[in-house]
């Protein structure tokens, strides 16, 4: 098992500075391989980055119409949730299951702010002005303030489909992303500009070149890269090739209604 004081020196040895912002991710595997699990992963990434924020988005609010957009990379007639199931968004309200558990540990932790989109909010300390910098409009907001103030992005066992900052780049890139709709104590919220597939975004890979930090320590499988250069790779993607980072999978209604989109441009 992976101890606090290894953890720290594993930290302390990225290339990260210390006072940027770091949007983190980290696998529900790899606290397994530490001792005390959640708490002393989040304990000592505070401790070595101050300035942390992590993805606290519920799922869990989303309602879908019968009717919407067109190639909104969702069936109406078929809707992927029951409306039924859906909560109402409240700034306690639990972090989805599909995030991974450090989250919601970290959502709960004093010293943490929330901000307040009612599908993808974020969680941080000392980035307050980040947060409330997120509204319906913006969600990407709390990522682009960390983008201008030079923040890192990193991943613990993890790949780049859980790189959640892609999608970021590829809004700022100009890809038209979808529309969602979330329950909440105002009635229902559109929610414009809702992230697309991410099974596609390992082929940024080999475009990241020397620009992504990739290592090994202690059975952790760890990747950091600069927001600021995954925003530039990204938008030179996309300038190359509209579809870029689209997955390869049959059916994928998001990426299949972006490649309709491109396709009724042409």
């Amino acid at each position: 098992m992976i101890q606090y004081r290894e953890l720290t020196h594993i930290f302390r040895s990225l290339p990260i500075p210390e006072n940027r912002p770091l949007v983190l991710h980290v696998s529900d595997h790899s606290l397994e391989k530490i001792q005390g699990g959640a708490k002393t992963f989040l304990g000592t990434a505070k401790a070595v980055f101050p300035r942390l924020m992590m993805p606290s988005f519920t799922y869990q609010t989303m309602v879908f119409p019968s009717h919407g957009p067109k190639d909104n990379g969702v069936e109406y007639n078929n809707p992927p949730l029951d409306n039924q199931k859906a909560v109402f968004f409240h700034p306690l309200l639990p972090v989805s299951n599909e995030v991974g558990r450090a989250p919601e540990i970290f959502r709960n932790l004093p010293d943490v702010q929330r901000s307040s989109h009612p599908i993808l909010s974020f969680c941080g300390r000392e980035l307050d002005q980040a947060l409330q910098s997120q509204s319906l409009s913006k969600p990407y907001a709390p990522l682009s303030d960390a983008a201008e103030q030079e923040g890192w992005v990193l991943l613990i066992d993890l790949d780049q489909t859980s790189n959640f900052s892609i999608h970021y780049a590829l809004y700022k890139g100009g890809r038209k992303l979808f529309t969602r709709w979330a329950l909440t104590s105002a009635g229902v919220k559109t929610c414009p500009h809702f992230p697309g597939c991410s099974e596609g975004f390992n082929k940024i890979n080999p475009h990241l070149e020397t620009s992504l930090f990739s290592t090994k320590k202690a059975a952790l499988t760890i990747k950091a890269v600069p927001l600021t250069v995954l925003q530039k790779v990204v938008q030179r993607l996309l300038s190359q090739n509209p579809v870029a980072l689209l997955c390869d999978k049959e059916h994928c209604l998001r990426c299949e209604s972006i490649r309709a989109r491109v396709e009724s441009k042409l």
